[in-house]
């Protein structure tokens, strides 16, 4: 019996032991689990301090950029450069902050990043307490159109008239063989009889005689025809005397050769016998040109035909030049005409005719037009706006 009792005792110690240590068990679990409780609230606190410390810098520094370059009218270039380190390049180690404080135990650092064009991203670094860290990217548009001012723009061009080919005031009147490479205009009526060619428009303010093969526009509306006015002849006189360039004569000019940028003065009727280039013949009346006019070595027309009279092709050499006569335009000789023909006056040809229109020519003797155009200015834009967002 007592060894009952004694056995019995024992196995009370046992299970009071193993209680006890089912306690102690309990409460180091329940001790732990409370540190691992407060570590895990600590580690998401100081988390939030780095978070909240890089969203507070990017948001400083978004408005700093703004303020530096929409209020004080710097560009995002020069605020590149300002943090760009000593090997000019952005995005590398020696790059400056662009901005960085301390609050409190923590503290944020910005840096520039990711530049494209008028994008630029704002790289914010949150450090907070235990080592804690956050990043938030914000990228930002930054384009700023500075204002223009209005400008006035004067071109002065040679005038319509001498752009097209052949072009009258009154008739054009060709009667013989033709073959023109260009097109024609008369504010008058148009007779191309005998077979007749042509490689562009021929236009009429009036009625127009041609084959039916040939591009007509009858009724057109009319040309203004510039007249040799005796003001602008007084005014290249002036000019050409000054400059060295005037050479007066009196009938006659049996000249050759390359007139170096001269002007033939003559009061009254004018016969040029020679053969010349590069200048211009100017007369009151009439000239008549038994020799010829050439073209210069580059190819372009650099010779002016002007008469307040008439104007007569006598020769049988080709006649290359900016032919403007106030009276009529008639071409006796055998020879091509090449540039352009302005008249006041009836243009007339009897004979096989061959005309090449020329637009390119260098002379400062023909009538110009000049015109004046106002771009209106504009009062410039700015823009900055935040296209992204994103942490990490």
């Amino acid at each position: 019996m007592n060894t009952i009792i004694r056995n019995q005792k024992g196995l009370a110690l046992i299970t009071a032991l193993l209680i006890l240590l089912s306690l102690t068990v309990i409460g180091i679990v329940a001790v732990n689990s409370s540190n691992i409780e407060t570590l895990i609230t600590t580690n998401t606190k100081v988390s939030k301090q780095a978070f909240f410390l890089a969203e507070a810098g990017g948001q400083e520094a978004k408005e700093t950029l703004r303020k530096r370059i929409i209020e004080q009218g710097s560009t995002l270039d020069d605020q590149i450069n300002l943090v760009k380190g000593p090997d000019g390049i952005l995005e590398t180690a020696d790059d400056l902050p662009f901005i960085s404080k301390t609050l409190g135990p923590g503290s944020y650092s910005v840096k520039l990043t990711e530049r494209s064009g008028p994008n630029v991203t704002l790289t914010s670094t949150g450090s907070g307490p235990l080592n804690s860290r956050a990043i938030v990217k914000l990228t930002v548009k930054v384009d700023v159109t500075p204002p223009q001012p209005s400008q006035t723009i004067t071109t002065t061009k040679l005038h319509e008239a001498f752009g097209l080919g052949i072009v009258t005031k009154g008739n054009l009147k060709i009667h013989g063989t033709s073959d023109i490479k260009g097109s024609t205009h008369s504010n008058g009526n148009t007779e191309l009889t005998g077979n007749t060619t042509v490689i562009g428009t021929v236009s009429a303010g009036g009625t127009i005689d041609a084959a039916d093969s040939i591009t007509q526009n009858p009724g057109a509306p009319k040309m203004t025809v510039p007249k040799v006015e005796e003001s602008w002849l007084e005014e290249l006189k002036k000019t050409a005397v000054a400059k060295g360039k005037a050479i007066f004569v009196n009938g006659v000019y049996n000249g050759h050769g390359d007139l170096g940028g001269k002007v033939i003065f003559a009061d009254g009727d004018l016969t040029i016998n020679g053969s010349i280039k590069n200048g211009a013949i100017v007369a009151t009346g009439n000239v008549t040109i038994n020799g010829s006019s050439q073209i210069n070595d580059n190819g372009v027309i650099g010779t002016a035909i002007v008469a307040t009279g008439d104007i007569k092709l006598n020769g049988s050499d080709d006649s290359y030049g900016a032919f403007w006569s106030n009276g009529s335009f008639v071409q006796n000789g055998k020879g091509r005409t090449l540039g352009m023909i302005v008249s006041q006056g009836d243009i007339t040809k009897n004979g096989k005719f061959i005309f090449t229109a020329n637009g390119k020519i260098e002379s400062d003797y023909l009538p110009t037009i000049t015109t004046t155009v106002t771009i209106p200015g504009t009062p410039g834009s700015n823009t900055f706006a935040v296209l992204g967002w994103k942490q990490g």
